[in-house]
């Protein structure tokens, strides 16, 4: 079990179809479907997103420069579709692909490909992906659940807890992540 604790600053700028955003901060540990990727690390990362005929795609940076000299990186790109069920529920289907650079020779540098399925509501929204990490030949199924709450009017929370069966681990993560929006 590892506690991690982040702290992020972004910066957001948005027009009716395109989005960016950059993020800047510090965690304890960066797991990808609990594999530990990189632990006390500054990182600094960007987002810029699009929709066009309801399909929202995305592209996405991070870099995780290393006190131990090892600059690590991660680099996606995704794209999803929600299919309105009713005024509160919705089904999103999303597909994303991420390419995790660690620095290292002891560990390889892996491509982990997801498709995905949500049930996006306003009290709980669970959800089922099936996971292909190509270079380590990992393939497996994560399910979790989420909910965001707004504190205040100033921040929202969203603690999460998600489970992976891969071919050879399992894994368990619980997060929490705190945000407050700032426009720009």
């Amino acid at each position: 079990i590892a506690l991690i604790a982040s702290l992020n600053i972004a910066a957001f700028a948005e027009t009716p179809n395109v989005s960016a955003s950059i993020e800047g901060g510090y965690t304890t540990e960066y797991l990808v479907y609990g594999l530990s990727y990189a632990s006390d690390a500054p990182f600094a990362g960007f987002n810029i997103g699009a929709e066009y005929l309801g399909v929202d795609f995305g592209v996405n940076g991070t870099a995780l420069p290393s006190s131990k000299g090892l600059e690590q990186s991660v680099w996606g790109a995704g794209l999803g579709k929600s299919f309105k069920l009713n005024d509160q529920f919705a089904v999103r289907a999303t597909g994303n692909v991420n390419r995790y650079l660690t620095g290292s020779s002891n560990v390889p540098d892996t491509t982990f490909a997801e498709v995905g399925l949500a049930l996006e509501n306003p009290y709980l929204t669970p959800y089922v992906k099936g996971v292909y990490g190509v270079e380590v030949d990992q393939y497996g199924v994560v399910a979790g659940a989420k909910r965001t709450f707004n504190i205040f009017g100033l921040f929202n929370a969203t603690p999460s807890f998600e489970y992976g069966h891969l071919t050879s681990y399992r894994s368990e993560e619980h997060t929490s992540e705190l945000q407050s929006r700032v426009d720009i």
